[in-house]
């Protein structure tokens, strides 16, 4: 991953990129032509594809716990650095290098204009900084006084995961709420929802949830290899063909349940017992089959 760092003043940005023998750091004009090498056309059955991530976002969302640098049965291809893994700050994942290296044709910008670029920059740095607005656009309508804090902070992250793409379970948010139960919380959100809804005169957007948004952080918890992990996405998105009325926790981590069995990676769930994996959060409840 390459980075472009603008310097003070009116100077010329500047790409630092570690793995490139190029000049470190290098003008963009000299990067580009000598490590994309537009000149070069591929064939047509192949396209370039770059991400733009902002510094900031890119810091708090990246997360990778190497799993990449193993092969099939878990050794190191290559020693791993010596610095610790390193872990989302927003959301807590341990890997997901693969949405950042993973794209699709059909969601390709094939032109960029002067909002595209714009979006790139102003883009929220992630899901504290969106509860952190939540708060704060409540706070400043006097709406915040009297009311449980605890379960107002813990309701105000809950709608920014959601808002985010990076769903959490009511559970999930009320394991670090301070002693908000679910109940409070779910009051708490429903109240902000109603504030914002009188505030702006249209109803706030949450988006939908659905199981595929629990599956990565979950097989990514469990230590699960990287082709387990596209066996169980495959396996959700099979899913989807059936008319399952269950919620989206219960579905994903059913799906988990039955790839772990039926792969080698049934060892992480070797001693884990179904309370355990209720206590987890992983478990929604009324799919996996209790056993002994």
């Amino acid at each position: 991953m390459d980075t472009f760092k603008k310097k003070e003043g009116s100077s010329p940005p500047q790409v630092w990129d570690l793995d490139s023998s190029l000049p470190f750091p290098c003008h963009p004009d000299h990067y580009v032509s000598n490590s994309f090498r537009p000149s070069f056309q591929p064939f047509s059955d192949y396209q370039r594809f770059f991400r733009i991530v902002y510094a900031p976002t890119f810091l708090q969302s990246f997360a990778s716990d190497r799993r990449h640098m193993k092969n099939w049965n878990g050794n190191w291809i290559a020693p791993p650095p010596a610095h610790d893994p390193i872990v989302a700050d927003d959301d807590g994942s341990l890997y997901n290098l693969d949405e950042y290296i993973r794209m699709n044709a059909v969601d390709a910008v094939t032109q960029l204009q002067d909002d595209t670029i714009s979006a790139v920059f102003t883009h929220k740095y992630g899901v504290l900084d969106r509860a952190n607005e939540v708060y704060k656009n409540i706070e400043d309508q006097k709406s915040t006084r009297g009311r449980n804090q605890d379960a107002l902070l813990a309701a105000c992250l809950y709608i920014s995961c959601r808002q985010e793409d990076k769903p959490r379970t009511v559970k999930e948010i009320c394991s670090i709420a301070n002693g908000a139960t679910k109940k409070e919380i779910g009051r708490a959100k429903e109240y902000i929802v109603k504030q914002l809804d009188a505030e702006k005169g249209q109803l706030v957007e949450m988006g939908t949830i659905h199981a595929g948004d629990f599956m990565r952080r979950f097989c990514s918890n469990l230590g699960m290899t990287s082709q387990v992990v596209k066996a169980a996405q495959e396996a959700m998105h099979k899913s989807e063909e059936f008319d399952i009325r269950r919620s989206p926790v219960s579905i994903a981590t059913t799906v988990i349940y039955i790839i772990t069995q039926l792969s080698d990676e049934k060892k992480l769930l070797r001693g884990l017992n179904i309370l355990q994996f209720i206590q987890m959060g992983f478990y929604g409840g009324g799919l996996i089959p209790f056993t002994h």
